[in-house]
């Protein structure tokens, strides 16, 4: 009876370290996504001619109301995170 009772403590402690590690895994740091200072174009669908810093390209596409297309919309400069130092957002 003590030695199922060491190996039902045994698991326990296995189970328990296991989960720490899958937890700690799972909340690690992860890049953080590039954020940009914007400055929109005097023909963007919503705040032309205006800007729009430190926001996500998708953030800048919901303010500035772009979709993908081909005319110029807003410019961004990066600030922070990882991705490219410049980026362009366009709308139809």
């Amino acid at each position: 009876m003590k030695n199922l009772k060491r190996g039902f403590l045994a698991v326990a402690l296995i189970a328990g370290i296991s989960g720490a590690f899958v937890t700690k895994a799972a909340h690690a740091a992860k890049p953080a996504a590039a954020t940009y200072n914007w400055t929109s174009t005097s023909i963007a669908p919503s705040n032309p001619s205006s800007t729009y810093n430190g926001h996500t390209v998708a953030e800048a596409e919901t303010h500035f109301g772009c979709v993908t297309g081909t005319q110029d919309c807003a410019d961004g400069l990066k600030v922070s995170g990882s991705g490219p130092n410049a980026v362009q957002i366009k709308f139809n």
